[in-house]
């Protein structure tokens, strides 16, 4: 129970490996950890799964910007730029949280596998998010309350195995979580 803040040095973002497969038409599949979602990469506002829209649009070879809305507000846009011979890619994004506040965010990440441009798998080398706090407060006998101020996101849960919804404009819709307690310092 307490406000925390992310402590970068101490995150485990280093490793993990998105996909990008090339579905023809300027249709490209997006993989994320057990996350997929396709979009047209031709500049329009296309639905996403967190009830907002997303676009992509090829600046050139070596260069997109992808842009995401939510109820027609621009929430943040990212510039993905290739260097090193096309085996390194550099996703920088500048956005708005829902609280209003600003933030920015850089990730690196170096080719594993496949080509040519954006095509291929890609494992985090580096990145530097932006922090927020996050609020745990006491819920009912055996809960806590997990609250992100900036985003106006929270999730009620007791640790009983069961789901619980997940609550915010900008949560996926349907977004459930469940706990069980290890021990009285891990969940």
């Amino acid at each position: 129970v307490g406000t925390w803040k992310l402590n970068m040095d101490k995150s485990q973002v280093t490793g993990l490996r998105e996909e990008i497969k090339n579905l023809g038409g300027d249709k490209y599949e997006f993989k994320f950890g057990d996350d997929t979602q396709t979009i047209t990469a031709n500049g329009t506002q296309q639905p996403n799964k967190f009830g907002g829209t997303w676009s992509v649009k090829q600046e050139g070879a070596d260069k997109w910007t992808v842009t995401s809305q939510h109820d027609g507000k621009v929430t943040s846009t990212d510039t993905w730029t290739l260097s090193d011979g096309g085996n390194q890619m550099t996703m920088d994004t500048s956005g708005t949280r829902t609280d209003g506040s600003s933030y920015t965010e850089n990730m690196t990440a170096k080719r594993v596998a496949g080509g040519p441009g954006f095509v291929g798998t890609w494992e985090i080398a580096s990145a530097q998010f932006a922090s927020t706090n996050w609020e745990i407060k006491p819920w009912g006998s055996n809960g806590l309350s997990f609250v992100t101020p900036a985003y106006d996101e929270h999730l009620d849960i007791k640790f009983d195995g069961k789901e619980y919804a997940d609550h915010g404009p900008r949560v996926s819709p349907g977004s459930m979580s469940s706990a069980k307690r290890s021990d009285p310092n891990t969940i």
